[in-house]
């Protein structure tokens, strides 16, 4: 995950104790109770008794064994081999040779209080992109009518966006501006504002071989959801490569920007030599 996101994943593990946590802490209340309905309390002595003494040891057990074979669960997808990793290794000596010649990527998720898409409950901040996806896959037609609406909203996270930027860097920062699904409008109107700023920008959406965009690359990062959208997993990064390699070639079209590290594309990239 650190790989595909290019975000350091401080605090992994804690971070999913968050949800774990309150289901364990069910569990260990639930167990207790049903010993106890086997008979179990603070007497030993019942543990002698044939028929209390099953009941008691059986319950541990059986959410114990449960507990295990979810665990193991996991095991079975896992397909990352010796190839893949190094392909994932030679990925990242070309992100810190472009960070060497200065190209540094920023990408952004706004879950703004001020952010309205629904204008109703669906707008709070755990639930929008679930609802916004629901909406999207039930009517597709009457989502996609709402395309100007909701490149209000676009235009007003890019702006927010880049005056972050501009912040870390300075107002005369050069952008290359990347974006997804509906927001070609805003993209073009921000352009228009900020000519010298914004030396060029790409829709993912306009490479025909991506098949579900404004959703991401769902086939690495969401399984469940490129299921619902028909399509399979792709354990090779056939799309992340290819949109890479559009992204790579629309920045070099840009005035001034020098060659970049070439990005291995090959279906046989993963075979051994």
């Amino acid at each position: 995950q650190m790989y595909l996101s290019g975000e350091r994943l401080a605090s992994f593990s804690g971070v999913f104790s968050w949800f774990i946590s309150p289901i364990t802490t069910l569990v260990g209340l639930i167990i207790p109770v049903l010993i106890l309905k086997e008979g179990f309390n603070s007497n030993w002595d019942v543990l002698f008794i044939d028929d209390s003494r099953a009941g008691i040891l059986v319950v541990p057990l059986v959410f114990d064994l449960v507990g295990h074979a979810l665990m193991m669960i996991p095991y079975f997808f896992w397909d990352y081999n010796n190839k893949q990793h190094l392909y994932a290794m030679d990925v990242l000596k070309q992100r810190e040779a472009l960070a060497k010649e200065g190209y540094i990527v920023y990408s952004a998720d706004f879950f703004c209080d001020d952010g309205k898409w629904f204008h109703n409950i669906a707008d709070f901040k755990p639930f929008r992109r679930f609802f916004l996806t629901l909406s999207s896959i039930l009517n597709n037609q009457k989502f996609e009518s709402q395309r100007e609406y909701y490149t209000y909203n676009i235009s007003q996270e890019i702006k927010a966006f880049t005056s972050i930027i501009s912040q870390l860097y300075n107002d005369d920062c050069e952008l290359f501006i990347v974006t997804d699904g509906m927001g070609k409008t805003a993209l073009a109107d921000f352009m228009k504002s900020k000519p010298k700023n914004v030396i060029g920008t790409f829709a993912l959406d306009s490479v025909p071989e991506f098949k579900t965009p404004g959703y991401g690359c769902v086939e690495q990062t969401d399984p469940f959801l490129a299921l619902v959208l028909g399509t399979k997993k792709d354990t090779e990064l056939i799309a992340p490569k290819l949109l890479a390699l559009k992204t790579k070639h629309e920045i070099q079209k840009s005035s001034d920007i020098p060659k970049l590290p070439e990005i291995n594309l090959a279906r046989d990239h993963f075979e051994e030599n």
